[in-house]
């Protein structure tokens, strides 16, 4: 695995995100979006999402969060690839965040444009205390 986090779309652009989107995320939270966060699509709208792999781990881990107007996942993930199968060689190299899928977790799919069937990577969660659900108004 390569030092390097996990990366967005490459084709999509902070000016393509309305800002109050994230401005009401920070204010549902009471917590900044970390800088390096990523635009990736959540389970009713948009999210944010960051992942780095943890320096020295020997499984791999990588520690981040996800976070929309509804759910924040804070903590390590474990890279894996859903079908079960070899993982590809780095990952985080030539696949991009994509979306959050409950039960599953961030869904990284390949860059470029592959023939189907398209093998989809899955940033696990591993913190089962790392979940939080937004907090009543």
């Amino acid at each position: 695995m390569t030092d390097q986090c996990a990366k967005g779309f490459p084709s999509l652009s902070v000016d393509d995100v309305d800002p109050v989107d994230a401005a009401e995320v920070e204010q549902i939270w009471a917590t900044p979006l970390p800088r390096d966060a990523v635009l990736v699509g959540g389970v009713d709208q948009r999210g944010w999402a960051r992942a780095c792999p943890v320096p020295d781990d020997p499984q791999g881990a990588l520690e981040g969060e996800y976070r929309d107007r509804n759910l924040w996942y804070r903590g390590r993930f474990a890279l894996r690839a859903e079908d079960g199968g070899d993982m590809p060689r780095d990952v985080l190299g030539t696949h991009y965040l994509s979306h959050f899928e409950p039960g599953l977790g961030l869904i990284l799919m390949p860059l470029g444009d592959p023939e189907p069937p398209v093998r989809r990577m899955v940033l696990a969660p591993q913190d089962p205390q790392g979940y939080a659900t937004r907090p009543a108004d």
